[in-house]
């Protein structure tokens, strides 16, 4: 594009420190509106679908390789380096993706109850299409357990106090 190295990092520095966030609540609190519609014995396949494309959108933003916490481990990382990749699909598979978002994350994925929501979200499908035989690859289902793994992963400098009171939440699927 033309455009100097230093105006790249500053524009992913930017969507890290000043959109990242905001993207991911606004797909939360979508999610969260249909949420009792999904629950309903109808539920309407538009509602479903919303709900989908925000917990993959909300997956996608936690797998974002976040740098503007000085103390993680990825921060050293240079992306525009000429190196060879090795973020292709089967390598992708077999490695943990520590998410390390930092502490201004703490207040949306830890303090707002945002983790207990999904779980309860989780344990209402289970419960809901358990009689029917696809309850397994249902994809409103696989969206919300590889969100479920990957809050899973939350590491670093968003737990002012350790990561343990947020792997006990985790711990109670019913």
């Amino acid at each position: 594009m033309g455009l100097p190295r230093e105006f790249h990092e500053q524009c992913r520095t930017s969507l890290e420190l000043n959109y990242l966030k905001m993207f991911y609540c606004w797909a939360r609190d979508t999610a969260l509106s249909v949420t009792n519609k999904i629950m309903e014995p109808n539920a309407v396949i538009p509602e479903v679908k919303v709900c989908i494309a925000a917990l993959r959108l909300m997956l996608q933003i936690l797998n974002w390789e976040f740098r503007s916490d000085p103390t993680s481990m990825k921060a050293g990382i240079d992306v525009f380096s000429a190196g060879v990749r090795h973020d292709n699909a089967s390598s992708k598979r077999s490695e943990c993706v520590l998410v390390q978002p930092g502490p201004g994350w703490f207040d949306v994925l830890i303090s707002s109850g945002h983790v207990s929501w999904l779980l309860s979200l989780y344990s209402a499908l289970r419960h809901k299409f358990s009689r029917e035989g696809y309850w397994i690859d249902c994809p409103i289902a696989v969206s919300a357990r590889k969100l479920i793994v990957q809050l899973c992963s939350l590491a670093g400098t968003i737990f002012p106090s350790g990561q343990i009171v947020h792997v006990l939440a985790l711990l109670e699927i019913e």
